[in-house]
């Protein structure tokens, strides 16, 4: 569930026979009841794990900081411009002192492979959204590819 402003979005992975898909999808679709909610129905399909990269860096980012508008479009932007994939991203509002706080945790790696200056650099550009933002806290751990357990 997420909730943005006044909206809120439910995402659920809902799995049936293919055989019973269709039935599923008409009876959602076709439900007065459901109708006021807007649904969508999407099919997934199976990723072809052969094209997926192999991790060679991984990146924990814990941040936080007074709330306000386009902290993460902010976060995640720095994160794209470093070639970064996001494998998890999540945010919450907490109160902390009675103050709002925005608090953002991402997991993200990356195939590039980084020499130990390459992955100071990308610390330190990753570290550079804490003024940026004006971040109460920033916290960045790299783990190299021997530790997130793959090998080349």
């Amino acid at each position: 569930m997420v909730r943005l402003g006044d909206s809120l979005t439910i995402m659920m992975h809902v799995s049936v026979e293919p055989r019973e898909m269709l039935a599923l999808k008409q009876s959602l679709l076709n439900s007065t009841e459901l109708r006021p909610l807007g649904i969508r129905i999407a099919s997934l399909n199976r990723r072809l794990t052969n094209a997926a990269f192999k991790p060679k860096v991984g990146v924990h980012i814990h941040c936080l900081g007074g709330d306000r508008p386009g902290m993460l479009a902010a976060i995640s932007t720095r994160l794209a411009q470093e070639s970064l994939s996001v494998e998890n991203l999540t945010t919450e509002l907490e109160i902390i002192d009675g103050e709002r706080k925005f608090v953002v945790k991402a997991a993200c790696t990356t195939s590039l492979d980084h020499t130990p200056d390459e992955i100071q650099t990308l610390r330190y550009s990753i570290g550079n959204l804490k003024e940026e933002l004006n971040l109460d806290m920033m916290n960045i751990i790299v783990h190299r590819n021997e530790i997130i357990g793959e090998k080349d």
